[in-house]
């Protein structure tokens, strides 16, 4: 990069700007479908009961900030400032992070930081409200909802970092419904 390019970049104004709606809104359906999923799978375990709902936020990759911060199922009154909280927080501790692709990899307990958010092209999905490493399998299904080669090697990868014990069957589930809603036509 020039010098010229370098300093156009530093002094041309930064904008967050409207977020496709229509994406928001398929990210919010999809994370919808997955909770509800690995309630199914995962409820009666430790740190998963009382669970019923998550905060999704969906932030810019390079800001961190929220492009949307949506309540998905039905989250506690009394948690859902945290949720919320977290959710916007540990998206932008990512965007903090270029070099990383997962909140995981920047987590201190002491300091009430989290995984559960992952990098996604433009985008930062985040989630906060079931236990850690749930946040973090529930997000790795929303950000790459199909199949491809590229998307399962970096969730694998992303999983072993943290040893996400969730992401491998929360994943065959979710593929599971996602055929039978595209065979249902839903």
């Amino acid at each position: 990069m020039t010098q010229d390019a370098k300093q156009k970049q530093i002094t041309e104004p930064q904008f967050v700007t409207t977020p496709d709606l229509d994406l928001i809104e398929m990210l919010a359906s999809d994370a919808k479908m997955v909770l509800h999923v690995a309630l199914k799978l995962f409820g009666a375990q430790s740190g998963w009961q009382e669970k019923s709902g998550m905060y999704l936020c969906v932030a810019d990759h390079k800001t961190g900030l929220p492009l949307a911060v949506v309540p998905i199922g039905q989250v506690p009154v009394e948690r859902a400032e945290k949720y919320a909280r977290l959710s916007q927080e540990k998206a932008l501790r990512l965007a903090q992070h270029p070099e990383h692709s997962s909140s995981w990899e920047s987590r201190n307990q002491l300091k009430d930081e989290w995984g559960g958010a992952v990098r996604v092209g433009v985008f930062i999905i985040s989630i906060s409200g079931l236990p850690e490493l749930g946040d973090e399998a529930v997000a790795l299904e929303v950000a790459w909802p199909r199949d491809t080669e590229a998307a399962l090697e970096l969730i694998a990868e992303i999983a072993e970092k943290s040893n996400n014990p969730y992401r491998e069957n929360l994943s065959k589930a979710v593929r599971e419904e996602r055929a039978y809603q595209e065979h249902a036509g839903t």
